[in-house]
């Protein structure tokens, strides 16, 4: 039998192994996929997904559109920021050109100064001038007011220590006004033992009016005290005002119990409001005299602690004084007070009016401005 005349089923080329396949697939990426023509390649092709390719082309393809977008974009971004840039740069410089040229102008204008603009502009400086001049002559003034006024301090001061550091009154006199009047209320005064050991340690704001100063000083004990002083122009010192510093009063406490004295007498006292009513002002103890009358209460405390209950009809003028004197608190004072006959005990009287705020002495009370 001949060969040739065998059926041509031999022409039929078998299928190539998916391996074979795939590998030359991989190799040939750049290269365009090799055409399958056989029936098995075909339906091979269907069934593995690796040879199904996006419709868009290969994705070789794919990449070479995507990355000249991209720069393309950045491209214009930076073009934009390149523009700002430069305008903003365009910007600075003209606002740099307009400082630059009103500098000019007032260079220009300066040196074309007229004589009329010169002469207004010296008035207007020479009125400166002396305004800052005056305004400079004040503060000198006050600054030379307020060292003077240092230097009354200090000198009083001076005065005060020695005075309190005296072993005796005849060396006290030394440092008071009116040494002659003052050595007998001194003596009497001794004998209420109010002299103790202390001695000043820091003065506060004073107030100067001519010849007299008022200093309010800090003992060494913090008590605070007030120091009236008078200018010597004899012996250019400083004088004390002793009736004003020790709270002189013609009797002290003792001898106003002991004497109960029925007409007024001045006394130095601090005097403030009070709560306490004491027998006869409490209604249902009151005697026929003083049933019907209704009464403020005070006390009054001496220089040396010792108190005394005071009582003022409250309808009466001197009431409403002493009320609107003791609106903010204690103060000092001298008050004329009296022991009405009918009035038991020692410890209440009867405030018959108020002679003066604080204890300066008639001599001192004269130098004071006068209210009008």
């Amino acid at each position: 039998m001949d060969i040739r005349d065998l059926p041509r089923f031999a022409e039929t080329p078998h299928a190539p192994e998916r391996n074979t396949t795939k590998i030359r697939k991989r190799r040939e990426r750049k290269e365009e996929a090799p055409a399958i023509a056989t029936a098995g390649t075909s339906a091979l092709a269907e069934e593995l997904p690796e040879y199904n390719l996006p419709s868009g082309g290969t994705a070789g393809e794919e990449r070479k559109t995507t990355w000249p977008a991209w720069l393309f974009v950045s491209g214009l971004v930076l073009a934009v920021l390149g523009v700002f840039m430069f305008l903003r740069g365009n910007d600075l410089e003209a606002e740099g050109g307009k400082i630059l040229d009103i500098s000019e102008k007032f260079v220009d204008h300066e040196a074309d100064f007229s004589t009329e603009a010169d002469d207004a502009m010296m008035q207007a400086l020479r009125e400166k001038a002396e305004q800052y001049q005056t305004a400079f002559l004040h503060r000198r003034e006050e600054d030379r007011e307020a060292e003077s006024v240092a230097r009354h301090i200090t000198a009083a001061m001076n005065e005060l220590a020695l005075y309190c550091m005296a072993g005796s009154d005849e060396e006290r006199l030394n440092y008071v006004i009116s040494p002659a009047a003052t050595r007998p209320k001194m003596a009497h005064w001794a004998k209420y033992a109010h002299y103790k050991d202390y001695l000043p340690h820091e003065p506060g704001k004073s107030s100067k009016n001519g010849d007299l100063l008022q200093i309010p000083v800090l003992m060494d004990d913090n008590t605070m005290r007030a120091a009236v002083f008078l200018y010597d122009h004899d012996s250019k010192k400083w004088q004390l005002d002793w009736e004003a510093w020790e709270g002189y009063s013609p009797l002290f406490p003792a001898e106003l119990k002991k004497k109960r004295p029925s007409s007024p007498v001045p006394v130095r006292v601090t005097i403030s409001m009070s709560s306490h009513y004491a027998a006869p002002f409490l209604e249902e103890s009151a005697p026929e005299s003083y049933r019907h009358t209704a009464y403020i209460a005070f006390t009054l405390e001496f220089p040396n602690g010792e108190r005394l209950n005071a009582y003022v009809d409250r309808y009466s003028p001197l009431a409403l004084e002493l009320t609107k004197l003791l609106y903010n608190g204690a103060v000092r004072a001298c008050v004329s007070i009296h022991y009405p006959a009918d009035l038991p005990g020692s410890q209440s009287v009867i405030i018959d009016r108020l002679e003066f705020p604080g204890w300066m002495s008639e001599t001192t009370r004269k130098l004071l401005p006068k209210n009008n």
